[in-house]
């Protein structure tokens, strides 16, 4: 049994992947509690540049473990909080289905905040933190 568990363990720590919470250049927020702020919209603009934070697709797991890490909500409560936020007439966070496409927005769009690799290329953006994800 422990042998079972040691290797359930190694096998996991194997397959995870670290992440960067990056942003464009224009803007430099200070943590990821201001991050946090951004998802929810609470903020939308920082230091005259408008926010947009971007998402990866509900089917991709650096999405689920971002929500539970970053922004600390699960999916189920994230969901409630933007049904009650479109009637206000908030907009959700542009969700994109790519890794790349995220990298796009995040090098075209001035106030971008998403989430990307940390093995990839970041030179071109300002790292706020970094999360684990299977």
């Amino acid at each position: 049994m422990k042998i079972l568990l040691f290797f359930l363990l190694l096998f996991g720590s194997l397959h995870a992947q670290q992440w960067s919470v990056v942003c464009s250049k224009k803007i430099k927020p200070k943590s990821l509690a201001e991050i946090k702020s951004f998802y929810l919209k609470k903020r939308r603009y920082f230091e005259g540049v408008k926010i947009v934070p971007i998402n990866l697709s509900y089917s991709n797991p650096a999405r689920i473990d971002f929500m539970s890490m970053v922004l600390e909500i699960e999916k189920s409560r994230w969901q409630r909080y933007w049904d009650k936020m479109h009637f206000k007439g908030f907009d959700t966070p542009v969700v994109v289905e790519s890794v790349e496409a995220m990298r796009m927005y995040l090098v075209k769009i001035p106030g971008s905040i998403g989430y990307l690799p940390s093995k990839m290329n970041r030179e071109n953006f300002y790292e706020i933190g970094n999360f684990e994800s299977k």
